[in-house]
């Protein structure tokens, strides 16, 4: 799936400030984070977040894809 725009796109549901390196929010009672964005783009990220959730943190971090060194 690829979107196109940013912001709430169902209910507890949030594509997070960038809609191509995208950070996606499920809120709710512990709010979980799918995937982390780019570094570049981390105060971006942070700024959406804080709009959506105020002083609450993600309690969950989920990574869908990893790409780096093969250990």
């Amino acid at each position: 799936m690829k979107y196109t725009r940013t912001g709430k796109i169902a209910d507890n549901f949030h594509v997070v400030e960038n809609a191509e390196y995208f950070v996606c929010l499920m809120d709710g009672p512990v709010p979980a984070l799918f995937d982390a964005g780019l570094t570049a783009l981390c105060l971006k990220y942070e700024e959406g977040l804080l709009k959506i959730l105020g002083n609450r943190a993600p309690g969950y971090l989920f990574l869908t894809h990893y790409r780096g060194q093969n250990l």
